[in-house]
């Protein structure tokens, strides 16, 4: 019976120290994070290294279409895409107007997120008055010509 207890006893520190080895031995696994770092909610990731350059300024409808307006802050420049379009070597895959407005563009196999900031505390636009058809303004306040917009190949 003593025999069989010291046995018993020998199996489950064996079986105690194998569990504390087999938990280190995956410990470089997880510090390596294979599937991304965990980031607590409300925090924004970093963008992968082409989203960079890019920035969703803006949301129209075009003919039935949502396009996002993506300035390109490299080249200075600002494009209407939809969803399947490209921009140079980038695909814009998804645009969504739903609060939080974003756009979803992708660079070989690597996707990100663009997401529309609104800026808050900006100069109000005073609304028109009875009667008076509605104007565009720009942030000095005064009116300025609408430029007609014709979808073109670029």
């Amino acid at each position: 019976m003593k025999r069989m207890l010291v046995m018993a006893m020998g199996l489950f520190a064996v079986m105690a120290l194998a569990e504390t080895n087999e938990v280190s031995r995956y410990q470089v696994i997880v510090d390596r994070a294979p599937f991304g770092q965990i980031t607590p909610a409300g925090k924004v990731e970093a963008q992968p290294g082409f989203a960079t350059r890019f920035k969703l300024v803006g949301m129209v409808t075009s003919n039935g279409v949502l396009q996002a307006i993506i300035n390109d802050m490299q080249g200075n420049r600002a494009y209407f895409r939809c969803a399947g379009e490209m921009i140079e070597d980038v695909k814009v895959v998804r645009v969504e107007s739903k609060p939080p407005q974003k756009a979803v563009i992708q660079q070989g196999l690597v996707q990100a997120t663009l997401v529309y900031e609104d800026r808050k505390g900006g100069a109000a636009i005073p609304a028109p008055g009875p009667g008076q058809p509605p104007h565009l303004f720009t942030p000095g306040g005064t009116p300025s010509r609408r430029i007609p917009f014709q979808r073109g190949t670029q």
